[in-house]
């Protein structure tokens, strides 16, 4: 339900990404509960931590931070793997459990693309609805039934965690020692997808599903944020750019004339990735590159 939300608000504010965040205290150690983003360098899941705390007050509202403003972390924003261009991101601090409390931070690539009084009324707006959504229920209303038929709908819809994933295909690939890559694929032109609301975001995942189970039916897929799919490939596969040619030839989707419809970035596991982390870093690293140059990077 959250990420939903976050999804409309993104694309309401034209922002580049959305993200709840549960900070720990008043120390500068965050969790990211859901994000809606553009971007292939957005964290999907985990702990993450800044120098100094993001600057939020619950008393003044939205808070707006530019690039150059001396509350603007040092360090990059957290949830994302990398640095990209952030020029500005705002705040807001949406509800709190005990010591705890949840921030809604939205960014742009934009100059003062969060600064009008329209984007902070639909900012403060959707605080409101998931501070209603995040408030724990009121009396003794919820009953063990309830709780019960709640536990089944977790298991059932919430997405298992990315490292737990990639932590299976790590652990069956070397016990069986055999080979594995992990291939992160992102729909290019994610901006003017997005902007076109939830739905057609939700039809152009779908499309890009399909054609990689088309051309890659024997290996497992999952995914890794807003239009981006991971793909694991098992055993001694070396036709990675025929494979990507493959793909593509299959999509329709352009980010401009002549450009490829995706980015497609492939780690190796190698001894060096002692961590799921490391892995799907280097997996990071490689669909970055290939965003940069238009061709499939493979990085072993």
């Amino acid at each position: 339900m959250l990420r939903p939300c976050l999804q409309a608000l993104r694309a309401a504010l034209e922002a580049h990404t959305a993200v709840l965040l549960r900070q720990r205290g008043t120390a500068p150690d965050y969790t990211i509960e859901a994000v809606a983003s553009t971007s292939p360098d957005a964290r999907t899941e985990g702990a993450v931590r800044t120098a100094e705390p993001l600057p939020a007050d619950e008393t003044a509202g939205v808070v707006l931070c530019s690039d150059g403003d001396p509350a603007f972390p040092t360090d990059g924003l957290p949830y994302y793997h990398g640095r990209p261009l952030v020029r500005q991101f705002a705040a807001l601090s949406v509800a709190r459990d005990g010591t705890d409390r949840y921030l809604l931070v939205v960014d742009t690539l934009r100059a003062d693309g969060l600064a009008t009084e329209r984007q902070r009324q639909i900012l403060t707006g959707f605080g409101t609805l998931l501070g209603t959504l995040l408030a724990p229920a009121s009396g003794a209303a919820s009953t063990e039934a309830e709780a019960g038929d709640a536990d089944a709908a977790d298991e059932t819809d919430a997405p298992r965690p990315r490292r737990v994933i990639i932590a299976e295909e790590m652990e069956a690939a070397r016990s069986a020692g055999h080979a594995l890559a992990l291939a992160l694929i992102h729909l290019n032109d994610a901006d003017a997808i997005a902007a076109r609301g939830p739905d057609h975001v939700a039809a152009e995942e779908d499309a890009l599903a399909a054609r990689i189970a088309a051309v890659a039916p024997e290996s497992r897929v999952e995914r890794f944020g807003e239009l981006t799919y991971g793909v694991f490939f098992r055993g001694a596969i070396t036709a990675f750019d025929a494979w990507a040619v493959q793909l593509r030839d299959g999509l329709t989707v352009h980010a401009a004339p002549d450009a490829p419809p995706v980015s497609i970035g492939i780690a190796l596991l190698q001894d060096r990735h002692d961590t799921p982390e490391a892995f799907r870093s280097d997996a990071m690293d490689a669909l970055r590159e290939a965003y940069e140059t238009g061709t499939c990077t493979i990085l072993e």
